[in-house]
């Protein structure tokens, strides 16, 4: 239907469009292409702001996010939005997306500030069914993350694989006692 009014009646809704971006982002599956086509043929009419941002990062529209942000459709540039924006990666899952804002602002962040994002304000469940995400980290940013972090816990609360934990271990990661109970309780006594 959008698809629809979009090719034959964008003369009548133009006006709507900026409007009813946000709802359209959230409440339209699938809708990347969509979207694509707004901001490369009808740039005029769609004004990207940071909450559309937020949200492409949030659905996982990463290749419209990208370009948005290469070709300077969006205005905030500030190193606590785009920090907000990596929140929203983590929150989301989002593995791509980090990995494209993390590249942009590496330069920029230090060590403890990475930390403060990953760890700091996130109660023990903010990673619960984000595996994907835990072994981007893992993979990835090791040498951006603190041995006395939380990311031993972490890994061990969400049944991150024997293999890493220990990989995480012998390169000194900090566990605690409470870590060493849960790995019992599950009976993984390879860890």
């Amino acid at each position: 239907l959008l698809n629809y009014l979009l090719g034959n009646h964008l003369h009548r809704i133009e006006e709507k469009i900026s409007d009813k971006l946000l709802s359209i982002i959230y409440r339209i599956e699938n809708c990347e292409d969509i979207l694509f086509h707004l901001v490369l043929n009808k740039i005029k009419i769609v004004k990207i702001e940071s909450k559309h941002l937020r949200a492409l990062v949030r659905k996982h529209y990463n290749r419209l996010f990208n370009y948005i942000y290469n070709h300077g459709g969006w205005t905030e540039s500030s190193i606590t939005f785009r920090m907000n924006l990596l929140s929203g990666c983590l929150s989301s899952n989002n593995t791509d997306g980090f990995t494209f804002l993390f590249d942009q602002i590496k330069d920029t962040i230090s060590r403890k500030e990475f930390a403060k994002l990953l760890f700091d304000n996130r109660n023990d469940n903010f990673y619960n069914g984000k595996t994907d995400i835990i072994y981007h980290l893992v993979n990835n940013y090791l040498n951006y993350i603190d041995k006395d972090s939380r990311l031993l816990s972490i890994c061990i609360m969400n049944d991150i694989g024997e293999n890493t934990i220990i990989q995480l271990v012998e390169q000194k990661y900090h566990f605690k006692d409470y870590d060493m109970k849960v790995v019992l309780e599950n009976h993984q006594f390879k860890l």
